[in-house]
């Protein structure tokens, strides 16, 4: 009863342009509701809709992810990107970072300086997942090695394991006891990999 009372309020909430409340409409939706998954995912486009109409970017960016992830055309799968876009041009920095990942699965060379750019855009809106991407660009594919350190510093300074871990692995050949505090840290951060990683 006490779920059933919850749900009401938000979908109340949500169609009276409450913004903030339609978006944790569709949160009730994925606890509460026991449906099948794709009726579930029905009506959580439903709410997450009406919440990004009202410009709240962060249920653009899960309306983008609902799209692409149960996308049975093609059509479905462009309005999923749409709707990143929409979000990523409003400074929603999930949505950048994950049009970048995208772009960059397709593997195409051509795209490189778009991939950059919106992991570039990414980062600087503090999301330290496309730092640590971008980090691992310039690393792998441009042998930019000081420019990939940099953007490993700034993730792993502000708590991104995976990063600390990277730096763990620059510093292997030339300073190893650096190298062993990067994947200390990225250990205590919860990065089971490190903690396993062993530096002599």
């Amino acid at each position: 009863m006490k779920k059933f009372l919850v749900l009401a309020f938000c979908v109340s909430a949500c169609f009276a342009n409450n913004q903030v409340i339609c978006n944790n409409a569709n949160d009730c939706y994925n606890i509460g509701i026991a449906k099948a998954k794709e009726m579930q995912i029905a009506e959580s486009i439903k709410y997450l809709e009406k919440s990004c109409e009202l410009n709240y970017m962060s249920a653009c960016m899960e309306l983008g992810t609902a799209y692409i992830y149960s996308a049975k055309s093609k059509e479905e799968f462009t309005k999923g990107i749409n709707y990143y876009m929409l979000a990523c041009n409003n400074n929603e920095p999930i949505s950048c970072h994950n049009i970048a990942y995208m772009l960059e699965q397709s593997q195409n060379p051509a795209l490189m300086n778009e991939i950059k750019s919106y992991y570039e855009k990414s980062c600087n809106l503090r999301y330290l997942n496309a730092c640590t991407n971008l980090g691992n660009i310039y690393y792998t594919k441009e042998n930019n090695k000081e420019r990939a350190k940099m953007l490993y510093e700034k993730a792993c300074n502000l708590g991104e394991a995976i990063a600390c871990n990277n730096l763990g692995n620059f510093y292997y050949y030339t300073n190893k006891s650096l190298a062993k505090e990067y994947v200390r840290k990225a250990c205590n951060l919860g990065y089971q990999v490190a903690c396993e990683y062993k530096i002599d």
